[in-house]
């Protein structure tokens, strides 16, 4: 096989690998907005969060020890924090977790520590592509995260991912996200050779039209 080939073979995965993160976003959109169909789609959130995470990371370049120690560190630190904040409301305000991210250990879905690495990678690997500043990257990465969330708040109440004491978010939620993400970006910002994905920022880019278009609809 010569490099040509091969470089399209590569290009047709990445514009597979983009296609499934527009296509199953795109379903799921349509699904959570028809009645007869959100108790469906509320279940399959988890498996669609472990299969999104499993696309993503099949693109993923430069694997090294210190990313796998990011990926399971920043993952378990994330976990470890949202079991923190839910047990003492002290963290990110008054809330609770509901049925819709699965599986809970101390009142605390396991699945949203992968949650949070997805986040952080993505949007790092976005923010790293602006010519901008090194010491800017990791804070307009999570500022960039703590916008999405947002935007996820509501959307996340109303499907059973998480409520509110009073069903209001406090300011406190969005400092508290932006100290945690700012942590991890820093974190991930120092890993040599910095990581590559080539569908990273599409999955990015996608989740917050998807968060943004259920905000609004």
């Amino acid at each position: 096989m010569d490099k040509t080939t091969g470089m399209e073979r590569k290009n047709r995965f990445i514009l597979i690998g983009i296609g499934y993160f527009i296509i199953f976003h795109l379903v799921g959109f349509a699904g959570f907005h028809i009645q007869a169909t959100e108790p469906l789609f509320r279940m399959l959130v988890p498996l669609h969060l472990m299969l999104t995470a499993s696309v993503l990371f099949y693109f993923h370049e430069n694997w090294s020890k210190h990313f796998i120690l990011f990926m399971v560190g920043s993952a378990v630190t994330a976990w470890l924090v949202e079991v923190a904040g839910v047990q003492t409301g002290v963290i990110f305000g008054d809330y609770h977790y509901g049925e819709t991210l699965g599986f809970k250990i101390a009142e605390a879905p396991v699945l949203i520590g992968l949650n949070w690495l997805v986040m952080v990678y993505t949007s790092a690997i976005l923010v790293n592509r602006f010519s901008i500043p090194f010491w800017a990257k990791p804070i307009l990465a999570a500022t960039l995260m703590v916008l999405t969330d947002f935007f996820i708040e509501p959307v996340a109440m109303a499907h059973g991912y998480w409520s509110w004491a009073g069903d209001v978010v406090p300011v406190q939620n969005y400092l508290a996200w932006f100290a945690l993400a700012l942590l991890l970006q820093f974190w991930f910002f120092r890993i040599k050779p910095f990581p590559a994905n080539p569908v990273a920022s599409a999955l990015f880019i996608v989740q917050f039209f998807f968060f943004l278009g259920s905000f609004l609809f």
